[in-house]
């Protein structure tokens, strides 16, 4: 009776989670050129920035940045700056998300996109982050200072994305907190990613719905959250196959033995 049951249990255990990435959503593209500032001049009220950048790529090696952005220096400057990160490397590209692209890469960043993401893209995404790999969103404000359009566009093309990976998180169509800021005191969340922040410099931004928050706007409204997110494995064909048959297996023991038990007591 033990191998049917160890092999239901094989079965069983092939239908367990894949590794979970960690998903990252801020409302706010300026950060991408305060980390950039912050290595460059070293200034204390962007220090902050720096050590979030750090930390939310942990014990990677590999970033990688979609260069397909409505804001045209912030993929040059996300990637200056992780190159300035001992041991760290860092490429920008243009073009579609491959699992190709994404190969050995432990950080993903789509700042501010300039175009929506095509269903084999999400796919792609899906198995980076079901590999264990962190994958930063960016959207910006809805509207400038002005009232003009900013951010609407790409935000949308963010929420499809996010849709289709199967977040709880979404970007506002809002625009808060105008002009250079920084969050500070309850402003920055306790949360192992915002650990040794005490400022963190950002600007006009949209506000994240869902996840667990991580700095907020000046009215305490989340700008920046985190979630983590992964699929299910998919048992395969042959795996549904021996979970089938292992339970059949040990359901007919278990009749035969009850009829041998039956039997006897007769």
């Amino acid at each position: 009776m033990m191998k049917p049951l160890l092999a239901a249990g094989a079965a069983l255990l092939a239908l367990a989670p894949a590794h979970a990435g960690t998903l990252i959503l801020a409302g706010d593209a300026t950060i991408a050129f305060r980390i950039n500032t912050g290595v460059t001049t070293g200034a204390a009220s962007l220090a902050g920035n720096v050590t979030f950048a750090k930390t939310i790529l942990g014990a990677g090696k590999t970033v990688a940045v979609l260069g397909d952005s409505e804001n045209y220096n912030g993929p040059g400057q996300l990637t200056a700056a992780y190159n300035s990160f001992a041991g760290v490397t860092a490429t920008s590209f243009y073009g579609a998300v491959t699992d190709a692209r994404l190969e050995n890469v432990d950080l993903l960043f789509a700042f501010f996109p300039s175009r929506a993401f095509s269903m084999a893209e999400t796919e792609a995404l899906t198995a980076f982050l079901d590999r264990g790999g962190t994958l930063f969103l960016a959207g910006e404000s809805a509207h400038d200072p002005f009232g003009n359009p900013l951010g609407l566009a790409s935000n949308t093309r963010i929420n499809d994305l996010l849709a289709g990976l199967g977040s709880t998180m979404r970007l506002d169509q809002v625009s808060l907190d105008i002009s250079d800021q920084f969050a500070v005191g309850n402003e920055v969340v306790a949360h192992p990613l915002t650990a040794g922040v005490a400022s963190f410099g950002y600007g006009l931004t949209t506000t994240v719905n869902g996840g667990a928050a991580l700095f907020l706007t000046n009215d305490l409204k989340p700008f920046v959250a985190v979630e983590t997110i992964g699929t299910a494995a998919v048992p395969e064909p042959a795996t549904w196959a021996m979970l089938i048959a292992g339970f059949g297996l040990v359901g007919g023991a278990v009749r035969a033995r009850r009829r041998r038990l039956e039997s006897f007591a007769a």
